[in-house]
């Protein structure tokens, strides 16, 4: 069984989403707080884009980016409902297309015009 560590903060809502998934799906993992009020983010040696949430996975893979994440997980464990993930790609184009979506609209609005 692969080792997962989440770097995240639940102030985040990508961050939220991939715990609630990982506690959903009873999927064992290691949550590594990075207080992004206090800029933890910025210089931590295990975040590559200096952005949570990250999956480490047995220390040896990294993957960034909520939706990156999520889809890793559900095609690594087969066992997760296709409620959550489907199996058929033309089912997971749709799944794919809502997350992109959610996650690119609301992050647009966490930046004040002078961050672009």
């Amino acid at each position: 069984m692969s080792t997962l560590r989440l770097f995240a903060d639940k102030i985040s809502h990508p961050s939220r989403f991939c715990i609630q998934f990982l506690q959903i799906n009873k999927i064992p993992y290691e949550e590594v707080n990075v207080n992004l009020m206090r800029g933890a983010n910025k210089n931590h040696p295990e975040l590559p884009f200096k952005q949570i949430p990250v999956l480490k996975v047995n220390n040896d893979l990294t993957i960034s980016q909520s939706t990156s994440i999520l889809r890793y997980l559900a095609d690594s464990h087969p066992e997760i409902d296709e409620n959550f993930y489907p199996k058929s790609l033309d089912k997971q184009a749709g799944v794919n297309e809502f997350m992109d979506f959610f996650h690119s609209s609301m992050n647009a609005v966490s930046f004040k015009p002078t961050d672009r």
